[in-house]
Parts: C-alpha cells; sequence; structure tokens
C-alpha cells in the first residue's frame, strides 16, 4: 500500500515537472520568435562586446539582490541558508515566466519551503514584490516625467500638478508599505479575520521598519543593475548615450509602463518590444535596435536564470513542498 501510495506520488510529481516544462517552452517559444528575432544575430555581431560581457556579468548579481532580500524576510521566521533562498527565487522565475505577471513566482519559491512556512513564503514574496514595485514606481514616474519634459513638454509639468500627483502617490504608497498590517484589519472589518489561513498570510505584525527599509535598499540596488544592464545591452547594438539623464529616464519610463500592464505571457513579449520602439522613437533610435536590445535584456535577466531555476525544479518534491505528500 505504501509502496503503491509512493508511486503514485512519484508519478504526479513527474507529471507536474513536465507540464511546467513544456509550458515554459511554449512560452519561451513564442517569446524568440516573436518578429523574427532569429535574424537578430546579424546585428548583434555588430556591436561592442565589452558592454554585452559586463551587462552579463551583472546577471548574477541582479538574482543575488533578489535572493538576498527574500532570505532577509524569511530568516525573521525559520531559518534560511544562501543555498535555499537562491533556489527558490530562480525556482519562482521559472513559473513566472508563463504567468501573467509573474504570479506563478508565488507558487515556485514554495517548492523549496517546508509545508508548514508556506504562508511566510507567500508573505515574504508579496513584501519584496510590493517593494521593487514601490522603487520601479516611484523611480519610474521620476524618469518619466523628466523624459516627457525633454521629448513634449505639457502644459501640465509647468504648473506642477504632476510633481503634486507623483510626489502624493509616492507618499501613500509608502506610508501603506510601512504599515502592512493594515490589511489585516481590513481583513476584519470585511469578517475575513475568523478564517484561519488569512490571519496566517496576512500577518504582518512582526515585521519591524527597519526590515521594510532595508528591502527597499535591496530594491532600489537591484532597479540599479537591472537599469545599467539595458543601458549597457543598448551601447552594445551602437546606440549612443550622449545625454546620460535623458537615456536613464527613457528605460526608467519603460520599466514603469511594462509593470503597469498586467498581460498574458504571449502578449507581454509584444508589448514589452511596442513600449519600448515607441519611448526610444522619440529619441531617434530606430527599431532595429530597439527590438533585438529589449529581447537580449530578457534572455540576460529572465529566460537564462528561469532554465536554471527549472533544473532546480527537476530536483525537488514538489507535492511534499505543496503539503500534499506526507512520506519521509
Amino acid at each position: 500500500m505504501l509502496k503503491s501510495k509512493q508511486l503514485s506520488s512519484n508519478r504526479t510529481n513527474a507529471g507536474l515537472k513536465i507540464l511546467i516544462g513544456l509550458a515554459m517552452g511554449i512560452a519561451i517559444y513564442y517569446h524568440l520568435s516573436w518578429r523574427g528575432v532569429w535574424s537578430v544575430p546579424t546585428e548583434i555581431l555588430s556591436g561592442r562586446i565589452g558592454y554585452l560581457v559586463v551587462a552579463t556579468g551583472l546577471l548574477p548579481l541582479n538574482w543575488f539582490l533578489e535572493s538576498a532580500k527574500w532570505r532577509l524576510y524569511m530568516r525573521q521566521h525559520v531559518p534560511m541558508g544562501w543555498s535555499t533562498s537562491v533556489r527558490s527565487v530562480l525556482a519562482g522565475l521559472s513559473l513566472g515566466v508563463f504567468t501573467p505577471s509573474r504570479v506563478g513566482e508565488y507558487g515556485g519559491r514554495l517548492f523549496f519551503v517546508a509545508a508548514k512556512h508556506n504562508y511566510y513564503a507567500l508573505q515574504s514574496t508579496f513584501v519584496c514584490s510590493l517593494a521593487q514595485n514601490i522603487i520601479s514606481l516611484i523611480v519610474g514616474m521620476l524618469g518619466m516625467m523628466y523624459y516627457v519634459h525633454r521629448t513634449q513638454p505639457v502644459w501640465i509639468l509647468e504648473r506642477g500638478l504632476l510633481w503634486f500627483l507623483i510626489i502624493g502617490l509616492g507618499l501613500i504608497i509608502i506610508l501603506f508599505y510601512f504599515n502592512l498590517n493594515w490589511l489585516y484589519q481590513l481583513a476584519r472589518r470585511l469578517g475575513l479575520s475568523k478564517r484561519r489561513w488569512v490571519g496566517k498570510l496576512l500577518g504582518f505584525g512582526r515585521v519591524s521598519q527597519l526590515l521594510l527599509l532595508q528591502m527597499l535598499m535591496y530594491s532600489l540596488l537591484r532597479y540599479s543593475v537591472y537599469t545599467l544592464q539595458y543601458a549597457l545591452v543598448l551601447c552594445y547594438f551602437g546606440v549612443p548615450a550622449q545625454d546620460w539623464w535623458l537615456f536613464l529616464s527613457a528605460i526608467g519610463t519603460i520599466f514603469l509602463v511594462q509593470g503597469s500592464i498586467p498581460l498574458p505571457p504571449f502578449l507581454g513579449i509584444l508589448a514589452r518590444g511596442e513600449i519600448a520602439i515607441f519611448v526610444w522613437k522619440q529619441l531617434a533610435v530606430s527599431s532595429s535596435v530597439v527590438l533585438p536590445a529589449s529581447y537580449m535584456i530578457w534572455v540576460l535577466n529572465i529566460l537564462i536564470p528561469a532554465l536554471v531555476g527549472y533544473f532546480f525544479i527537476l530536483n525537488v518534491n514538489i507535492l511534499k513542498s505543496l503539503g500534499f505528500d506526507q512520506s519521509k
């Protein structure tokens, strides 16, 4: 009986891993086959390899910072080593490749955490994502304001209304971030706190504001890293960065708009390319450069680490991580 149950569990695990692999494969295929991306190599060869080498070298730092941020939160509740943290984050990225707005990251990060600690893992993923989105939103809005002011001056900027909106929205978001326990208070008012899982999932009471501030700093560092990567890849394709403030503000604008549109993966890659083309067009940068640069960033920061994450998934008991397999 036990052997039969174990065999069934093994088959289910294998089936889940195959399904994840197929979903990743389909998503990756559509990403890389869109709009003639396979014809890019002739343009890549004309680039300056030094920029690409440095951008690639920043890849581990990018995901190390995300892993450090996730580990920082998790260690408030459970022991968490660097190896487990890195594997969890990359496994989450693997599932995020084929899910809208990368919500699959929530599930993937559970794979390397004991089932009894899954609520903490979900909390940690939420706070990590929130901290990163806050930085992307605030820096992106500032960048977009500068970008629009330089490329398409409008009256709303001159009257300061946009400044007021940006500062106001930024303060509201930060106030909410440093008072996450408001979520639980809201659940209580709605009568949801009686459900046990709600209390566990929204139990942010033990999170110190110092820890939240540290997570924001990690997020800012990570934002700086992948912004620099984007800039280096553009330089690799021969885009002149004569005005660095305008150059960086354009990148911030792209990140802001991309992150604000929740789309399925198959439409996300199209939107990513079109947004980049529109923004860089205002700076007279050709779409023949913008598209391969956008895809290159996706390959460096998403595809490569996601493939590594899938290798980690192949060596984990998914059912046990989710609490469906009690075998030892």
